[in-house]
């Protein structure tokens, strides 16, 4: 929102840490703010931003009340992504016990506390020992009354490496989506491994589109995710700062919620953020075209 030529939120998009105000990352495991919370803003005064932006907030929202209302505060993940068919929003519920029989955030439970505002093309088979579970709306699904297909998550049971996972996409058989792996930013063997990554993969381009999307801006960070999708790869960059961010809206995707993060840098700096770029090369060694940008956060 623009006001008097400068960029600030909407009164109604301001909402204000609680002292029961949680503090978690992508992966909804807890951080400690930078500095005090206290008068300052939650991270869903972005998102509400965002979708103010795109035109979604009256469509979008109401999920986002029932999903607060059904599982609490602070327990769901939401994630706005930047795509070539435009934007898109997913939510993301985590259970971490493999989900059990009495998970509150399972895909059916979330299903019945939806049903009354989307449909979902498939069931998602319970029996399937999955961590992790979202799904996304675009334009036309919510236009519709109806959401994208569920994604699952699931470990890949090893024992002795570093965490990784599995996406899944729910249709009449899951349909594989991504392999993703972990890497803590500040071990720097971990680090080693992710330039070793993007040096090994064709579609991460030549030296200079490698050290494009692993800059020092954004190597100071918590974690490093690396996913490997089915037309692109992928890099998660986790815990960054108000700073942080607004340099990456600066610097790696101009967009006008970038002058919202400078405009209130200050009632933001508590916060860490989580960002992700999809990417790819059309040739071994040739530029890298970034194909998708996210931002993530709870409410």
């Amino acid at each position: 929102m623009i006001e008097g030529g400068e960029a600030r939120l909407h009164a109604d998009d301001r909402i204000a840490e609680t002292p029961a105000t949680k503090h978690r990352d992508y992966i909804l495991m807890s951080y400690e703010p930078r500095c005090p919370p206290a008068g300052r803003l939650q991270a869903q005064s972005l998102f509400r931003a965002s979708l103010r932006q795109t035109g979604w907030l009256e469509a979008v929202w109401p999920l986002c009340e029932r999903l607060q209302a059904t599982l609490g505060p602070d327990e769901t993940v939401w994630g706005i992504k930047w795509g070539p068919g435009g934007p898109s929003v997913e939510f993301y519920f985590y259970n971490f016990v493999a989900n059990g029989p009495d998970n509150p955030a399972s895909a059916a439970a979330v299903t019945a506390a939806l049903a009354a505002q989307v449909a979902f093309p498939h069931p998602v088979d319970e029996a399937i020992p999955y961590f992790m579970c979202s799904f996304e709306v675009t334009a036309e699904s919510i236009a519709d009354g109806r959401a994208e297909a569920w994604r699952i998550y699931t470990r890949t049971g090893d024992e002795h490496r570093r965490e990784a996972g599995f996406s899944w996409r729910v249709e009449e058989r899951p349909v594989l989506e991504n392999h993703y792996w972990f890497y803590f930013a500040r071990k720097a063997d971990e680090l080693a491994d992710v330039v070793h990554r993007l040096a090994n993969s064709f579609r991460a381009g030549d030296r200079r589109s490698q050290a494009r999307l692993l800059p020092p801006q954004l190597r100071d960070c918590h974690t490093l995710c690396y996913a490997a999708k089915p037309h692109s790869d992928a890099l998660y960059y986790s815990r960054i700062s108000t700073e942080q961010l607004g340099w990456f809206f600066e610097h790696r995707f101009p967009h006008p919620l970038g002058a919202l993060v400078r405009a209130h840098s200050d009632e933001l700096a508590h916060l860490s953020w989580d960002v992700g770029v999809d990417f790819r090369s059309d040739r071994p060694g040739g530029t890298v075209t970034i194909d998708k940008v996210g931002l993530y956060g709870v409410l």
